[in-house]
């Protein structure tokens, strides 16, 4: 799923197994997708021009199940 907002182009990769991509994708001012576990969404979103995501993890899910790889990335924080 792409949807049309802004200039920034990104290309996502979702979890382990079968390929699941969207590449060259303008990103919107927010993109939600659902059930990316069992009962658990990933919000992507720009703000002040950085990409951010927030997981909602709804009743059953299962914050366990939530894994995040990096690859090239030189420096990462959390807050």
């Amino acid at each position: 799923m792409c949807l049309i907002k802004f200039s920034l182009i990104i290309t996502i990769i979702f979890r382990k197994g079968p390929v699941k991509w969207a590449s060259e994708c303008k990103i919107a001012q927010a993109v939600t997708y659902q059930n990316i576990y069992p009962n658990v969404d990933v919000r992507y979103y720009s703000d002040a021009g950085k990409m951010k995501y927030d997981f909602i993890v709804h009743p059953g899910g299962d914050i366990d199940q939530i894994a995040m790889q990096y690859t090239g990335v030189d420096k990462l924080s959390s807050k």
